[in-house]
């Protein structure tokens, strides 16, 4: 690994580390260090290309954050992702790359969708912990919709106990218990969709919020969040105009944490994930 190399890992060590941190006091992530890791990114691919000469490895590179710009913006437009993350992910491919003839944003990115599913798993237990009554409720309320989701999730977890008491396929029932505990996860957490709503004022509504209702003064529609991603200063301007004082928002969770705990993971073991994966089907 050359100079230019352990500089610019340094770089989304210690950008990533800051973004972090920011994200969990504010929920953003300033444009200011998103854009500036991004053309630290592209002015360190220059460089390697012209002083190490490593052309092939600078291109591949800047096609890892292209391809980093495709699955965050995708991510973005189905509202999974807010904008930051998509421009901190096409750095990390700018900035880790192809280095010293290994991929390492590609085993970035294997290390950071097992990560980031993680964390996102524990953060979101954790609220529904800490709200559990507003969970609860919610529960109750939604049963009667899913309740049929809810019964087959779990015929599916119990037949894998049958298939490892009496067949003795653990390999088979793991499967099956994997799927089924999946599924119910999955219909358990649609009701912890309540918990990250917010009321706020349209002082503390700012451009990339997620506002979750239709926003009307008398017949006029303002905002429509099924024709926008997020809202804009100019959506925030015409709701202020119109008198607008209230809107509700989904916040989700910080999750620029996430790409740092993968950072760092792929830093002290870029195999980390293929090799847990490996000795899984051993």
């Amino acid at each position: 690994m050359g100079m230019i190399d352990i500089i610019a890992t340094w770089t989304a060590v210690v950008g990533f580390g800051l973004a972090s941190l920011h994200d969990i006091k504010t929920r953003e992530v300033p444009d200011l260090l998103s854009y500036g890791l991004i053309a630290l990114g592209v002015f360190y691919q220059f460089e390697r290309a012209i002083i190490q000469g490593a052309v092939n490895e600078a291109a591949i590179s800047i096609l890892f954050g292209a391809g980093a710009f495709v699955f965050g913006y995708t991510m973005y437009r189905l509202k999974q992702w807010g904008g930051a993350d998509t421009k901190l992910l096409v750095a990390l491919g700018l900035l880790l790359g192809m280095n010293a003839g290994i991929p390492l944003f590609i085993l970035f990115f294997i290390n950071f969708l097992w990560v980031g599913a993680v964390y996102g798993l524990v953060t979101t237990l954790l609220i529904m912990i800490l709200k559990r009554k507003t969970y609860v409720a919610q529960v109750k309320k939604d049963y009667q919709k899913y309740k049929r989701s809810i019964g087959l999730s779990l015929a599916v977890i119990l037949s894998s106990v049958v298939f490892w008491i009496i067949l003795r396929d653990i390999v088979f029932a793991g499967v099956l218990c994997f799927i089924g505990t999946l599924w119910l996860m999955s219909i358990l957490l649609r009701s912890a969709n309540v918990l990250m709503i917010k009321h706020i004022t349209l002082d503390a509504l700012t451009e990339g919020d997620w506002v979750i209702d239709k926003v009307k003064r008398e017949k006029n529609i303002l905002y429509d969040p099924k024709k926008s991603v997020a809202v804009t200063l100019k959506d925030i301007k015409t709701m202020k105009d119109a008198g607008i004082t209230h809107v509700r928002i989904m916040e989700g969770v910080p999750f620029v944490p996430s790409f740092f705990i993968a950072l760092l993971v792929t830093l002290v073991n870029p195999y980390a994930t293929l090799f847990v994966l490996t000795q899984l089907v051993v």
